[in-house]
């Protein structure tokens, strides 16, 4: 698992500064002066005074601590925008344009579907493969295996009218 916002340490130490906080603010509590009165007449007046505050009393709710405490580690969890799954596991999409460009009579094209093919060579599952000419088409999705792809490979041709370059490579990156 990966985080996209920030790396796992800044996430350790959020998590350990917010424990520490949280503990802090469960210690601190507020404790008013205890005061004899002998008659309801000066119960007004011993209200009014200010309450006292003392650090390092007994720990109070520890159950409410331990819900706020994973209440706030959830918040940050979800802050770091975590990603699942490992590096190994990445996908990547192969862009072949097929316009105007590849239309020469050097062989540019068809060293461009060899490329395409040692690209995607035995990582079926892990390659799509799109092209543009001058449509935007996928040839092959993640879960389809090499034999698809050298089908519609085989069935391409470079065409006489300009590809659609950045349109294609946004919709690679959606893909």
């Amino acid at each position: 698992m990966q985080f996209t916002s920030f790396s796992g340490l800044v996430l350790g130490g959020l998590a350990l500064l917010t424990a520490g906080v949280l503990a802090a603010l469960q210690f601190l509590r507020t404790r008013p002066e205890r005061k004899r009165v002998v008659t309801s007449m000066f119960w007004q007046e011993s209200t009014k005074q200010v309450k006292a505050r003392t650090l390092w009393g007994a720990f109070r709710h520890p159950w409410t601590y331990l819900l706020l405490l994973l209440s706030s580690l959830l918040v940050l969890f979800a802050l770091a925008k975590p990603v699942w799954g490992s590096s190994d596991d990445e996908r990547k999409v192969v862009v072949l344009e097929a316009g105007l460009s590849m239309t020469a009579s050097d062989g540019r094209f068809e060293r461009a579907l060899e490329l395409v093919q040692s690209e995607v060579g035995g990582n079926e599952s892990g390659v799509a493969v799109m092209v543009a000419d001058p449509g935007l088409r996928v040839v092959k999705h993640f879960d389809e295996g090499m034999g698809v792809l050298e089908k519609r490979l085989a069935s391409l041709t470079a065409v006489e009218e300009p590809g659609l370059r950045g349109s294609l490579l946004s919709a690679a990156g959606a893909l």
